[in-house]
């Protein structure tokens, strides 16, 4: 067991048994030999909880921690936590990476004395994969904080290396019973700091989209409940100057409500501003911005038309 390394790989795991060993593998194939790897089992029902023990055997660089299960957000809290490493990295166990990810991270942080490193990413769905970039159009923290918001890059923690005594520093932490886009929260934590940000124009990361079972492969009543809590948060940690940006976050929240027969008429118009004028300035689909605009006229049944027509 290492007790400084370099990196360290925070896994957390949730019944994700037919996963769990590719991820794992991969991480232990890294050509970069420097990093514990800490898998952090929040209650799993099947048999994850006996991978990640079976193997801390075969590698000494490989902490595991069994906790009852308190959601995503606690998983990667605890992970924080007990980190040993320089810089640190997330992974989800239903995930696989490239064998030089931690070496070309390493590389680029050293090079450029970089608090956070953001790299490119590939998505894997029914046995199709598909190269997305992370370019950045600014370097300023508060630029990529704002990209990341309106969805110009990926809010995910697993394609950035972060300086890890920056958690500590600022006292960023996981907010708790936010289990979805719990990782968002943390860069909205961390890029209104004055820090280093740079782009590493290469993907390492395979997000796959293919386990059913993962939170953000549906969306059902508990998931507006914690959209609803989501943006709560960020306006509570966020300047007035983003209020155009939550308002479209919350419009594309409404449009997901709406399509799964989540919300009413009601709670239509209690709950969400209108973001029609905020419209014009973001890059919204057509049908977002039709939303946007029936939202401001108060055409609830026609939005739900629309819906309908677009699915």
């Amino acid at each position: 067991m290492q007790a400084n390394p370099k990196i360290s790989v925070i896994v957390p795991v949730y019944n994700v048994e037919k996963f769990l060993p590719r991820c794992l593998d991969s991480l232990l194939a890294q050509t970069f030999p420097d990093f514990e790897l800490l898998l952090i089992d929040d209650g799993s029902k099947d048999g994850s909880g006996e991978i990640c023990d079976k193997y801390a055997l075969k590698d000494n660089r490989i902490r595991v921690f069994h906790k009852e299960n308190g959601g995503v957000a606690s998983a990667r809290q605890l992970g924080v936590d007990e980190a040993r490493g320089e810089y640190s990295i997330h992974a989800d166990g239903d995930d696989w990476v490239e064998p030089d990810m931690l070496q070309c991270f390493y590389n680029k942080a050293k090079e450029t004395n970089a608090d956070i490193i953001i790299a490119d990413y590939y998505i894997q769905k029914n046995n199709q994969q598909f190269y997305v970039s992370q370019k950045l159009r600014s370097q300023e923290p508060i630029d990529v904080l704002k990209d990341i918001l309106s969805n110009r890059l990926f809010g995910a923690l697993w394609h950035k290396l972060i300086k890890h005594s920056l958690y500590k520093k600022y006292n960023v932490r996981f907010i708790p019973q936010i289990n979805y886009c719990e990782d968002v929260l943390i860069f909205v934590q961390l890029l209104q700091k004055d820090l280093k940000v740079r782009y590493l124009q290469h993907g390492f990361y395979h997000y796959s989209k293919d386990n059913e079972t993962s939170i953000t492969s549906k969306f059902d009543n508990d998931t507006y409940l914690m959209w609803k809590r989501l943006i709560e948060q960020y306006r509570m940690l966020l300047p007035e100057d983003f209020e155009g940006i939550l308002r479209i976050t919350a419009l594309k929240t409404k449009i997901e409500a709406v399509k799964n027969k989540i919300i009413n008429a009601d709670e239509y118009y209690r709950y969400y501003p209108s973001c029609f004028w905020d419209s014009f300035s973001f890059r919204l689909s057509k049908r977002e911005k039709l939303f946007a605009l029936l939202a401001f006229f108060k055409m609830y049944h026609i939005g739900k038309m629309i819906l309908k027509k677009y699915d």
